[in-house]
């Protein structure tokens, strides 16, 4: 499991909500699982009902694919960043 930096940018947050917060997770996907267990109110700002991402999502300042991007590997210290839908802020 790597252990990475999440950014939850404004629009994906809420007030009160962390802004930055540790997980870890081979995948993108387990480590944003991992994210909405510390932080369950992330669930509904991060994906939408079907499971795919309502927010954009990019691994070390590179966007990937939205196909792809839930099965992206991890290394220790990458940085994922959300960025919000358009409407979500």
């Amino acid at each position: 499991m790597a252990k990475v930096l999440v950014r939850l940018p404004l629009g994906v947050s809420l007030p009160g909500m962390p802004t930055l917060m540790e997980c870890e997770g081979a995948t993108v996907a387990d480590a944003l699982a991992d994210c909405i267990a510390k932080e369950p109110r992330l669930k509904g700002r991060v994906f939408r009902h079907d499971g795919t991402p309502l927010a954009g999502l990019s691994v070390n300042g590179s966007t990937v694919l939205p196909k792809t991007v839930l099965f992206a590997t991890l290394e220790d210290g990458d940085e994922i960043r959300l960025v919000p839908g358009v409407g979500a802020c």
